[in-house]
Parts: C-alpha cells; sequence; structure tokens
C-alpha cells in the first residue's frame, strides 16, 4: 500500500498537487489511488470516524482513528476537515491549519474536473464527496440515483436547486444505505471550514 517507488511517486504528485490544485493535478493523484491494490479504501473507520467526530472531537479514541486512517483516504476533503475538526478542539493550531489547507486543495481540486454536468460530471474518489460537494454550493440532496454505464459509474443528484449534478465515481462497491447523508454525518464543511 502506497509503498516503494509507486509511493514515493505518489508524495511528489500528492506535493505538487497541493501546490497546485488543479484538475489535472487533482486527477494524476486520483489516478495513482485507484491504481493502487488494495483499493476501494475500508469504508468502516471511516464511518466510525464520522460518528465518533460528531459525539466526541477531542477524545482519545477519535484522534487515534483519525491518525490510522489509511493513506487512501489522502484527497478526502472530508477525512481531512475532520482531523481539522479533531486538531482544533485539542488546540492543535498547526494541526488545524494544515489538514483544513489539505481538505480545501482537495475541494478545490475535486470543484475544477468538472461542472456537474452530464457532460462534465465532477470526477469524485470517495462517495462522501458528494455531499462535500453539495455543502460547499450551498445546496441539499434531494434525491440520488446510481447509474452504470459500461465503463463508468455515476451519482446522479437532484438538489436543493432543483437542478441534477453528475458525480462520476471510481468503480466500487458501496452499499446504497452507506451513501446517504445520515451514514456519512453531516459535512463538517458546512460547519465553517470553507476557505
Amino acid at each position: 500500500m502506497l509503498g516503494g517507488m509507486h509511493g514515493h511517486i505518489m508524495l511528489i504528485e500528492y506535493t505538487n498537487f497541493l501546490e497546485t490544485p488543479t484538475a489535472g493535478n487533482y486527477l494524476a493523484v486520483r489516478g495513482r489511488l485507484l491504481e493502487e491494490s488494495d483499493w476501494p479504501p475500508e469504508q468502516l473507520p471511516f464511518v466510525r470516524l464520522a460518528r465518533l467526530v460528531v459525539r466526541r472531537p477531542a477524545g482519545r479514541a477519535t484522534r487515534t482513528l483519525a491518525e490510522s486512517m489509511s493513506p487512501l483516504w489522502l484527497l478526502s476533503p472530508r477525512v481531512h476537515s475532520f482531523r481539522a475538526l479533531i486538531a482544533e478542539k485539542g488546540g492543535n493550531c498547526d494541526d488545524f491549519e494544515l489538514s483544513r489547507f489539505e481538505a480545501m486543495a482537495c475541494l478545490e481540486g475535486l470543484l475544477a474536473t468538472g461542472n456537474g454536468s452530464r457532460r462534465r460530471p465532477y470526477r469524485a474518489t470517495y462517495p462522501s464527496d458528494v455531499q462535500d460537494i453539495l455543502s460547499v454550493l450551498g445546496l441539499r440532496l434531494v434525491s440520488q440515483e446510481l447509474v452504470c454505464q459500461r465503463t463508468h459509474t455515476y451519482d446522479v443528484i437532484r438538489a436543493s436547486d432543483l437542478r441534477t449534478y453528475w458525480f462520476e465515481q471510481p468503480m466500487i462497491s458501496v452499499p446504497v444505505s452507506l451513501r446517504s447523508r445520515m451514514e456519512w454525518g453531516p459535512s463538517p464543511l458546512a460547519a465553517g471550514l470553507r476557505p
């Protein structure tokens, strides 16, 4: 997992992405992540972390789980936002600023990948990216449909502005019940972690 030369190249690409969060740099890191032999990342630690952050953001178990999250979550705005909230509650200003910066870069890169139309869908990496983008756009999810085509899977979202947004998802198997807002929890991005 992210070891050897592949891990070194990934680190260089991630650093380039943080310096310049363009669609191309985001997609380069995303491509490397999707090539990993242990992709997709395990979803259960993510769901546990989401619940712990809501209940006990400064708790030891919350910090330990956040620190042990797989590097496969590298492009997740939500995981970086969780880490920022944990650092803030723990009084660690440096970690708060770094995690907030990484969350914002991931959002900026993700937003740059498309415009949400069918022709130019946002190129999500994780199921939670959908809620994070909607939150940043000031929208709520009204309905959601999973559309599988030959080589792509899309989350097709009807939002509170009555528009339809398309999100290309990697071919991963995540139960629909885990895709709902209730399971992922509210986006910490809606709680003030915006740029």
